[in-house]
């Protein structure tokens, strides 16, 4: 890759890390998804226009992130012949696995005009504690 600017973005390819542990997709289409970091959580945003929120199922298991759902055709009568259809439908899986731990109990999810945003916060580093040795 090349050290410029993705083109509308603003951000270093350099920067972006692909691994090959990344998980497969699976389904009839797959919705573009951006996987981001903050000081103190990861961002999923996940393209799914005119998908009900409802049909979309999130999960996190050993830090595995997995979104699934299913688009509906629309439902259109005998007499429409169409001329071009573009609109993708059907099933979908992203999985991707996480680079930070992160706390399952704190992830929130939303969905704005088509935007799924999923907020994993961070889990807090470890940090040694002390442990007093009792003489006897």
């Amino acid at each position: 890759m090349s050290r410029e600017s993705l083109p509308g973005t603003g951000l270093d390819e350099s920067k972006l890390e692909l691994s090959s542990e990344d998980l497969p997709t699976l389904g009839n289409w797959t919705p573009s998804m951006d996987v981001s970091e903050t000081g103190d959580c990861l961002i999923a945003r996940l393209e799914v226009p005119g998908m009900d929120p409802q049909d979309i199922h999130i999960s996190l298991r050993e830090n595995v992130l997995t979104l699934q759902g299913e688009k509906i055709a629309d439902q259109h009568g005998p007499a429409e012949h169409f001329h071009r259809v573009e609109r993708a439908y059907g099933s979908f899986i992203r999985t991707v696995r996480l680079p930070v731990a992160v706390d399952p109990r704190a992830v929130t999810a939303r969905s704005k005009n088509g935007l799924l945003t999923v907020t994993l916060p961070k889990t807090p580093p470890m940090t040694d504690i002390p442990i007093r040795i009792q003489a006897e």
